[in-house]
């Protein structure tokens, strides 16, 4: 690839006379002066343009690869971003361009559009936007060198040919990712090629790495075993990974310990570092589970992976823990099933060896290790207690004989306290415990503006509540007090409260500050994309949002302010009907048609701005969702199955506030730009841009991307004047009392 960039020939020439093609050229013209020039040899400049839409972390690393290579030999590289189809691109300053204004360097570039083509297809394949992204589309046909590298084989929902019909017909190459070097070196880009050969030893070892965790790990786990272990440079290089059978994963990784037993020269082994790899990516996500929880049955499942990598480089360790975690009922067979294809250094057979001889180990570590099923059968069958053992087993029951004997058997098993929910609705005042005389437990919430409910329970019982909501107005009398602000110095709240006029559900937030973005010791920092940072400090003022995205029932109800009667839904080209037609959020609409159905609410109604946004996305907390850092809790959280849901269908966030995480991507009223690092107030955002923000995600994101782009602080953005069907918004206004 450098070797090709160096070596660039652009068509421009120059005043230098190239004299043997000067020669040649008159001695074929018959006598006639034929003068050939030199043509300019500048080093050719490489352009990566990333498609924002496309999540999967191969296409941003594919990049990061090819700048790091370019740049080491003095290349020239630009990246930029865009959404589906590059026609407005925006560089790391969040500045935006178009290829029409930037045509004189077409000739001298070589761009690569990374894309899996699902959103530029989706489009496609609506009547409304089809002329669109065919024009965008034959614009770019007049760039002589420019390459789309499809991603879709990488795990696309569509047949990579079908991203290629569509560029043929405007004659823009594609390619696969691995082709990539090449067509920037300047060698043959037609076709999609083979991976390219590496070493099969660098490649098994690769494969018996990936085998070691007692599960089977996910694509970026293993790109990052490929990259972090040494093993190779470049991802497109990897084969495609098959799961191995019980006794092929068995068969590789004592292939791969082998090759650590039998090196003398004391260095750490490709083996050693691979748990060491492992154990540090446990590690991390035993710290990154919710509140810590290590003994939820998550938790403790991560632990007993953890603890059977662990016996291959701190045994004893790996021993204890082990012991403990067999006491589950639940994790007792999968430890018995793990510990039985691992089997001791001086033991034959189809096994994974540990480093250490059976007669090497303690008493107790054998007594567990057998116990736990070590090998199979093959301890627990045959290990011989000692005598001493036994000694000290019938000393241990007769004390304990004597100490049942003299204890009161009545007061053996001490009664528990009740087990209380974790109530966290935003409407509740105060919730408070306390012992009766009786020795029961007297449970009690109080509501704003209610009467306190209470229940006296007995010892060793599990607490349940179940609520029924209904809407009050702030007229009724038995609200009165909900309806009314805080007294001075009050801790603030979150309010609901239902806007007469508007006839949309409002949320009060009170004002504050909070760091915008993602800060590098954040929970999954590591998920952060670049326009994500420098976080920086943001301070609010006190303000209102909607509950839940505009419905499409309220969007285009005419007998409500705002209404736009004419208004259709639509989901992948078609018309919604029904519950989706009403109940589902408003989609397709423009950031000009949502600021204008804000505005028109009445007065101090918008868009809220990108810092409100996240800061009532956030709801005080710093994770990457708002419900924590376990994606599996995605389900109950967030609609992300790539289906429309009905607005509020999924948990609201601790604030009360619904379908912050997918659902449809919301308008903010911020143009796009980057960040900066100062303190800010009450911020709008740039004064200038040429597209909007957009927040929160969308439903179909999950299923083909990543949870990563449900976080609170992702961004994207679009656009003002576009429509799509996975585009939606919520209104906001200012902290003045609704009417």
């Amino acid at each position: 690839m450098i070797w090709g960039m160096d070596r660039f020939v652009a068509e421009k020439q120059t005043q230098e006379l190239n004299l043997p093609a000067t020669v040649e050229a008159t001695a074929a013209a018959g006598g006639l002066l034929a003068p050939v020039f030199e043509r300019e040899r500048p080093r050719r400049e490489v352009w990566l343009w990333l498609d924002s839409s496309y999540r999967d972390p191969l296409a941003r690393t594919l990049a990061d690869e090819i700048e790091t290579a370019l740049t080491a030999h003095g290349g020239s590289v630009a990246r930029a971003k865009f959404n589906a189809v590059p026609d407005e691109l925006f560089d790391a300053n969040g500045v935006c361009f178009r290829p029409r204004e930037i045509d004189e360097h077409r000739d001298r570039v070589r761009v690569a559009v990374l894309t899996d083509g699902r959103q530029m297809l989706m489009e496609h394949r609506n009547q409304l936007m089809r002329a669109d992204v065919e024009a965008r589309l034959r614009e770019l046909s007049h760039w002589p060198w420019l390459a789309v590298v499809d991603f879709s084989a990488a795990g696309g929902t569509h047949r990579p040919t079908e991203l290629a019909a569509l560029l043929r017909r405007f004659h823009i190459c594609t390619l696969a990712p691995e082709q990539l070097p090449a067509f920037l070196g300047g060698q043959s880009q037609t076709g999609r090629g083979q991976r390219l050969a590496a070493e099969p030893s660098t490649f098994r070892a690769w494969r018996a790495v990936c085998a070691l965790p007692p599960t089977r790990v996910d694509k970026p786990s293993r790109w990052a075993a490929w990259l972090g272990l040494g093993l190779g440079t470049a991802l497109w290089r990897l084969p495609e990974y098959e799961p191995l059978s019980a006794t092929a994963r068995i068969s590789e990784l004592e292939w791969l310990r082998s090759r650590e037993l039998a090196d003398r020269s004391g260095q750490v082994t490709l083996f050693q570092r691979a748990v060491r790899f492992w154990l540090d990516r446990y590690d991390r996500r035993l710290e990154n589970l919710p509140d810590g929880d290590t003994e939820s049955p998550g938790g403790q499942r991560l632990r007993a992976e953890r603890a059977w990598l662990l016996l291959f480089d701190d045994l004893s360790a790996a021993v204890d823990e082990l012991w403990r975690l067999h006491a589950s009922k639940n994790l007792k067979p999968w430890i018995a099933g793990q510990l039985k294809q691992v089997n001791t250094l001086d033991r034959q057979g189809s096994f994974l060896r540990l480093s250490s001889r059976w007669d090497d180990l303690s008493l107790v570590e054998q007594q567990k290790l057998a116990q736990m099923g070590l090998g199979g059968d093959d301890y627990r069958l045959s290990f011989s207690t000692p005598g001493r053992v036994w000694l000290a087993v019938a000393l241990c029951a007769g004390l304990c004989f004597a100490g049942w004997m003299g204890w009161d058997r009545d007061q053996l098993v001490e009664p528990s306290k009740p087990v209380w929910p974790e109530l966290t609705f935003p409407a509740i005042a105060e919730q408070r415990e306390e012992r009766t005389a009786s020795g029961d437990y007297r449970f009690e919430i109080k509501v704003r503006g209610t009467p306190a409910v209470q229940a006296t329970v007995p010892l060793d019982s599990t607490v349940t509540v179940d609520w029924k909501l209904k809407l009050l107005e702030c007229s009724d009398g038995v609200t009165a007090a909900a309806c009314q602000d805080p007294p001075a110095g009050a801790k603030c709240q979150p309010q609901e409260r239902w806007d007469k006029e508007a006839k949309m559900m409002m949320v009060k937030l009170c004002g504050g500050a909070f760091i915008m973005g993602t800060a590098d010791e954040d929970p999954g920092a590591r998920l952060a994309d670049r326009d994500e940072q420098p976080a920086h400090p943001a301070t609010l003022s006190p303000f209102w949002i909607g509950k839940y995205e505009v419905r499409h029932g309220r969007y285009a109800d005419p007998e409500l302010p705002g209404a736009q009667p004419d208004h259709v839904n639509y989901w992948q080209g078609e018309a919604l009907s029904g519950v989706d037609a009403v109940e589902f959020p408003a989609v397709n609409v423009s950031w000009f048609e949502a600021d204008a159905f804000c505005r028109s609410l009445g007065e101090g109604y918008r868009l809220p701005t990108e810092a409100e946004w996240e800061y009532a996305a956030r709801a005080g907390t710093r994770t990457p969702w708002s419900f924590g850092a376990d994606q599996r809790q995605l389900v109950q959280n967030a609609c992300a199955d790539s289906l429309p849901c009905p607005v509020g269908s999924k948990r609201a966030n601790p604030w009360g506030l619904g379908d912050m995480h997918g659902c449809v991507w919301e308008w903010v009223s911020d143009w796009y730009g980057a960040y900066r690092e100062e303190a800010v107030t009450d911020p709008t955002g740039p004064d200038v841009g040429r597209a909007r923000v957009v927040r929160g995600g969308s439903a179909w994101i999950v299923s083909r991307y990543e949870p990563r782009d449900l976080r609170s602080a992702v961004r994207g953005w679009n656009r003002p004047g576009d429509r799509r069907e996975f585009r939606g918004f919520r209104c906001a206004r200012g902290a003045r009392r609704l009417p």
